[in-house]
This record gives structure tokens, sequence and C-alpha cells, in this order.
């Protein structure tokens, strides 16, 4: 008896210590490039990983939001729509101009039945200054690829 109990608190210990590690883990993106955009992945863990591990100010930095107003875009968005709602899945990039490296918009699939080869397609420029330059057709045509 005292055997299982010594290797329950062991088992206890080590299941800690793997948390630990994960929520210190450093954050990395997946990217795509094109000749004009970053295309920065947020998955569903990378989104976890964010907004339980890291301050506002933080998230804002790391997906180079350019506004309050864009963090609580993704804050919603990704954060309260997507990760709570079991019916979703979903699989979005942000697109990131490179010479300032600011968030310009993004590009998604979701409602995505992999069995069936089917996915909802949305995206968004949120910046005036970048629409009607042909970056989202570029950005969407990249996406496609993966």
């Amino acid at each position: 008896m005292k055997i299982q109990a010594f290797c329950l608190y062991l088992a206890h210990d080590f299941v800690n210590l793997l948390l630990q590690k994960q929520s210190t883990m450093p954050l990395s993106f997946s990217e795509l490039r094109t000749p004009r955009l970053i295309l920065r992945e947020l998955s569903p863990p990378v989104v976890r990983h964010l907004f339980n591990n890291h301050t506002g100010p933080e998230i804002f930095h790391l997906l180079g939001c350019g506004s309050e107003q864009d963090y609580q875009a993704v804050k919603e968005r990704y954060w309260i729509n997507f990760i709570d709602n079991p019916r979703l899945s979903f699989r979005t990039w942000l697109l990131i101009d490179p010479k300032t490296n600011g968030l310009i918009g993004d590009c998604s699939f979701h409602s995505w039945w992999v069995r069936h080869q089917y996915a909802e397609a949305g995206y968004g420029i949120w910046d005036d200054l970048y629409k009607g330059k042909g970056l989202m057709s570029e950005a969407l045509e990249r996406v496609l690829e993966v």
C-alpha cells in the first residue's frame, strides 16, 4: 500500500513538472511567407498558451497589434469565440506587414470538416491603408497550399 501511494505521489509530481515546463516553454509561431506578407499561424494550442500564460500587453506585443482595438478583436475572435466552442474547428493566420511587423488582418478556415475536405474561409484586412492591393488574394493563395 505504501509503495502504491509513493508511486502515485511521484506520478503526481511528474505531471505537475510537465505542466510547469509546458506553461513556461518559449512560444513559437509557425509562419508562412509571401512576397509582401508574413502569415503567422494561430492554432488552438498557441491561443491557449498565449491567453493562459501571458498578460494582455505581452500578447499585444507578440501578435504585432497596432492598437487596443486590434488586440480586443483577436481576443474576442480567438479566445472567447473559438476556443470554447466545441462545434468549431479553426486554423488561422494573422497577416503581418514585414516592413513594420504590424498586424493588418487575418484569414482562416473555420467550421473545418477534414473528413469531407470542406471548410469555410473567413478573412479581413483591418487597416484601410492595406485594402485594394491584392494582399488577401496573395495570403489565401499561400494558405491553400498548406
